[in-house]
């Protein structure tokens, strides 16, 4: 419904590893918005995904599942 607004460049969505693959990503993480009494609108609403590179995208996570603060 909202590709246009999410992906306006078309950019290949894909899994982690597969080479040119971008992921959508939640700016504000879905536990961060919940723990933060948001709504499931807020947090799913358009204006709050974005589109990054798979590795982009693993590099938010320490490995144990706990968001970054550093990106």
């Amino acid at each position: 419904m909202y590709k246009e607004q999410i992906n306006p460049n078309n950019l290949q969505l894909g899994k982690a590893g597969i080479d040119g693959a971008h992921q959508i990503d939640h700016i504000v993480s879905v536990r961060e918005g919940f723990e933060k009494g948001k709504s499931v609108e807020d947090i799913a609403d358009p204006t709050n995904l974005q589109i990054l590179p798979w590795l982009d995208n693993i590099r938010k996570y320490d490995g144990k599942n706990k968001r970054n603060n550093s990106n």
